[in-house]
């Protein structure tokens, strides 16, 4: 009866129709041909109008519901039902953004909102090279590097859609897929599962030691079930190591020879120094027992303050603070402060795909097995060659730091398969696009990311005839040819050093050329003359003028590094000198007295979210997973939160403060955000101000190096833009 009515066939044309299924940024392509025809829908309309009149006005003129949801809340309101008036208003709200709103959309817009919450500024640059892809063709971002693992997809999703309109589905692995939440989510992003090959090895039993192509078996290993002639072991080593190999011949069940000694296939995980500080964290008991004992005595304390029927609001007041206490316990014992800034390089490791690998300590082992995934490349290649917009992580898993890993070939073989499947008389037209991700820091909250565009990339013709009509060895070298090239195009899109000295350098020089120099330059030339710098201290026979300036640079970040000092503070003293300095730093203290509102009403949220991204990083060994978490945990800790805070307030003053409450919070919980993210500054200038006037030897020398480099600026200006930086520098490896 409701397919007569009409009632499916509306909703099935209405699911066609471009303009119900695409972001509000999103506008259909020049190429796309959508068959949407008024006057078909006008008949339909004519079905069922008896019965269904009522729907079919909702399904044409939606604003109705806005107006019903008002009126019948005015009507209750005044007739002295409130509550139910209300309850009225949020239901027809919730109708009318579910009938004009996608599942994709709204899923969209909320983790772009949380990703804008979580990052303070989302900087992009390289737009103006997206403006020659604007007709309709196949597009694949090739982003790197993957480290934050949530964070980085809806980052490149709303820049991308404000620069071109388009939504990218990205690559999802198909572990995530059969998460019941993250499926869900990845399927209403129209993602593309893809299955890695270490998702579905088997662990085999026990343990392995291997010494060049010799393979001994520990606590119970069972090789002679497990493997066979030309079968495939993995060894996982420590530091993320996936080493790989083949068997030549198993002679028992603790002993096996390999064809040849492993090789080093990825770095699944290199643990930095960020993770080794998650060992000192509290427990998840030690904290819960510190807030047992935290939260009573500030009840007991300050329910003399207080009249007996506010006790809700004593007791929330109570757990606000515990949380506050119990958080900079939390925060101290995890990353002593007090200590002295090192240069501590990241630990990770520089082995190519061709080094050899001997493990010595016992390690866990699996079973290679080799993947299927022709479905994944032809949900891709469909996609393409409708117009359609991929968003590919070429490395294959997340990772700290802002070293580039190995790329695997999937993206040369999405754009050669595309190819092939291409039966049209007019030229296809697909582009690879760099894009480069630069995260200040990525695991922290509140802190900006750069994303930068590459120049869009054709593979030559010669390269897709040899991969559709080579053998495997020419389609072997057609893939690693093309995957060089998107390589070197993602290159120069990343803008990060590898260390923390190399990063203070990097600041430092940007700042002599920005700030001390007389000539301005703009943002594309910076970068190039940095990299005249480097590569001029770094040759064999370097400019005796630029080696020093180079030195004394060194020499003054190692200083200020060492002694927990901010550069803004030396160039205070020199200017201002000693008094402005004490000055200042007197009102910086006042400001953090005043911004301790705001540090109680987050304190809940900062301590539970801090605790759960820490457990979850400390468990995969990475920081990368950190501040996804933290993104997740966000939407749910902050509402609850906000629901105590208001139900307290309801109880304690009354509807009309309650309901206040209810509609102030979320911006007083915004000025909480921003808050916090400007007391950070506050307190290291604070400090850095307090050891410049304590220690006078120390203020002495920073001043004089500081003094000696401002007139080095002046050597800076007659530098020209140079060649490419060395990767040692710039934050990227060869490979």
């Amino acid at each position: 009866y409701m397919q007569k009515s009409g009632i499916f066939t509306m909703k099935k044309r209405r699911a066609s129709c471009p303009y119900h299924s695409m972001s509000p940024v999103e506008f259909p392509s020049p190429q796309a041909n959508f068959q949407y025809s008024p006057v078909a829908k006008e008949n339909s309309y004519k079905k069922g109008t008896q019965f269904f009149f009522p729907y079919l006005m909702i399904q044409r003129y939606p604003f109705v519901l806005l107006w019903a949801a008002f009126g019948l809340d005015l009507t209750l309101s005044l007739s002295g039902h409130i509550f139910i008036g209300k309850i009225a208003l949020v239901g027809f709200l919730v109708l009318y953004v579910f009938h004009t709103v996608s599942f994709r959309q709204m899923l969209s817009v909320s983790w772009i909102t949380c990703a804008e919450i979580y990052l303070s500024e989302i900087a992009v640059r390289g737009t103006e090279k997206l403006e020659k892809i604007k007709d309709g063709r196949g597009i694949i971002f090739a982003i790197g590097p993957h480290v934050n693992m949530f964070v980085d997809p809806f980052v490149i999703m709303k820049v991308v859609a404000e620069a071109t309109g388009r939504h990218v589905s990205f690559l999802t692995a198909a572990v995530t897929y059969k998460n019941s939440l993250f499926g869900a989510m990845a399927r209403g992003l129209q993602c593309v599962p893809i299955v890695r090959p270490e998702d579905v090895e088997p662990v085999g039993k026990g343990s392995v030691t291997v010494r060049g192509v010799e393979v001994f078996g520990h606590e119970g290993t069972r090789f002679m079930e497990e493997f066979g002639p030309g079968a495939g072991i993995v060894v996982k080593a420590r530091d993320g190591l996936r080493l790989v190999g083949t068997v030549d011949k198993v002679s028992g069940d603790d002993y096996l020879l390999l064809e040849t000694p492993l090789r080093c296939q990825a770095i699944v995980g290199s643990k930095s120094p960020e993770v080794f500080a998650l060992s000192r964290t509290l427990s998840l008991a030690q904290v819960t027992g510190l807030l047992s004992i935290c939260c009573p005595i500030i009840a007991v304390v300050a329910q003399g303050q207080f009249l007996p029927h506010q006790w809700p609001l004593v007791w929330s007041g109570a757990f606000h603070l515990g949380c506050l206490l119990v958080y900079t316990v939390y925060w101290v014992a995890r990353d002593e402060p007090w200590k002295t800034k090192e240069a501590a390089e990241m630990k990770t490791s520089s082995t190519s795909s061709c080094d050899f690998q001997d493990v010595m300590e016992i390690s866990q082992y699996s079973l290679k097995q080799s993947v299927d995934n022709s479905e994944t490349f032809d949900q891709v290649e469909s996609l393409l060659l409708q117009g359609g917009t991929v968003g590919v992580f070429p490395e294959g898993f997340t990772h700290d730091g802002p070293k580039i890993h190995p790329f695997k070939a999937g993206i040369a073989k999405m754009y050669f398969g595309t190819m092939a499947r291409h039966q049209g008389a007019e030229l296809l037209k697909i582009s690879v696009i760099p894009v480069g991700l630069n995260y200040a820091s990525p695991h922290e909250f509140r802190r900006p990311v750069l994303v930068q565009f590459g120049n869009p990339i054709e593979f030559r013709p010669d390269l897709v005839s040899l991969w559709m009509m080579g053998s495997k060895e020419e389609q072997h070298y057609a893939c690693n040819t093309a995957m060089q090239e998107v390589m070197d195009g993602l290159v120069p899109c990343i803008h990060q050093p590898l260390d923390t000295a190399s990063q203070d350098m990097f600041e430092m020089l940007h700042h002599l050329l920005v700030n001390d120099s007389e000539c301005k330059f703009n943002d594309e030339d910076i970068a190039s003359k940095i990299q005249d710098l480097v590569q001029q201290s770094r040759s064999c026979n370097p400019d005796p003028l630029i080696a020093g300036v180079m030195e004394r640079c060194s020499s003054y970040c190692a200083m200020l590094g060492k002694h927990l000092v901010q550069n803004e503070q030396v160039e205070e003293l020199i200017v201002f000198g000693a008094p402005y300095l004490v000055f200042v730093t007197l009102i910086r203290i006042h400001a953090l007295v005043l911004l301790l509102p705001y540090w109680t009403a987050v304190a809940p949220a900062a301590l539970f979210i801090s605790i759960y991204s820490d457990l979850k990083a400390k468990k995969a060994g990475k920081m990368c997973v950190k501040g996804s978490w933290k993104g997740i945990m966000g939407p749910i800790i902050f509402p609850v939160l906000h629901g105590e805070c208001t139900l307290v307030m309801w109880a304690t003053f009354g509807q009309f403060i309650g309901v206040l409450w209810f509609i102030l919070a979320p911006i007083i919980c915004m000025c909480a955000v921003f808050a916090a993210e400007g007391s950070r500054g506050v307190t290291q200038a604070v400090k850095s101000a307090l050891i410049l006037l304590i220690q006078k030897n120390t203020r002495q020398s920073l001043r004089k190096l500081r003094e000696t480099l401002q007139f080095d600026s002046v050597t800076l200006k007659g530098l020209h833009p140079g060649t490419t930086l060395p990767v040692s520098v710039m934050g990227n490896s060869s490979i």
